[in-house]
C-alpha cells in the first residue's frame, strides 16, 4: 500500500512540473504564419476592408429633416411682440423675487437662531423651499377666496377686461350726501 501511495504521489508530482515546463510564458513563442490570426481583423479580406476606407472617404455630409425658409429680415423674425415682451417680463419679475427673498427668509431665520440654541440654521435651499411652500399655500387660500365670493353670489360676476365685476342691473347704486344732491342743478 505504501508503494501505491508513493507512486501516485510520484505521478502528481511529474505532472505539476510538466505543466510548469508547458505553460511558462517565457517558454511560449508564436510561430511567424500564426502571428497573422492574431490581428483583430484577420477574418476580413483585404480588399473588404479597402472598400469600407474608399467609402468613408468619399461619403457626404447626409441631409435630414424639414427644410424651412430663412426669414430675410432675422432681427425682425427673432422680435417679440408686445404682448410677449410683457409676459416675459412678468415671469422674469416673478422669478427674480422668488429667488431673491429666500435670501431675505435666510437671513431672518439666522438672526433669530443665533438667540435660541436649539432653533437649527437653514440653508438658501432650505429657504428657498419654504418659500416656496408659503407661496402654494397662499394661493390655496386665495383661490379659496375667490371660490367663496363665487358660491355667495353664483353667477353675479361676469368678467369684464382682465377683473370680475358685478354687472350695471346688480350694482347698488352710488347714494350721494344730501348736501351734494341740493348744490346741483
Amino acid at each position: 500500500m505504501s508503494s501505491s501511495k508513493r507512486t501516485d504521489s510520484h505521478s502528481s508530482q511529474e505532472k505539476g512540473d510538466w505543466l510548469r515546463r508547458e505553460f511558462n510564458p517565457r517558454s511560449l513563442r508564436v510561430p511567424e504564419d500564426e502571428r497573422r490570426c492574431l490581428s483583430p481583423f484577420s477574418w476580413l479580406p483585404a480588399y473588404t476592408l479597402l472598400a469600407a476606407a474608399v467609402l468613408f472617404l468619399i461619403a457626404s455630409p447626409a441631409m435630414a429633416g424639414m427644410g424651412s425658409p430663412l426669414p430675410f429680415d432675422v432681427a425682425k423674425a427673432l422680435h417679440l411682440t408686445e404682448p410677449a415682451e410683457m409676459r416675459l417680463e412678468a415671469i422674469s419679475f416673478f422669478v427674480a423675487v422668488l429667488l431673491i427673498s429666500p435670501l431675505a427668509v435666510r437671513w431672518l431665520w439666522n438672526a433669530v437662531a443665533r438667540d435660541f440654541p436649539h432653533m437649527p440654521r437653514i440653508s438658501y435651499g432650505r429657504s428657498l423651499a419654504l418659500v416656496a411652500i408659503w407661496g402654494l399655500l397662499f394661493l390655496v387660500v386665495l383661490t379659496m377666496i375667490a371660490a367663496t365670493r363665487e358660491l355667495m353670489t353664483p353667477g353675479a360676476w361676469q368678467k369684464q377686461g382682465l377683473l370680475y365685476k358685478l354687472p350695471a342691473s346688480q350694482a347698488p347704486a352710488k347714494t350721494e350726501p344730501k348736501q351734494l344732491q341740493e348744490k346741483t342743478p
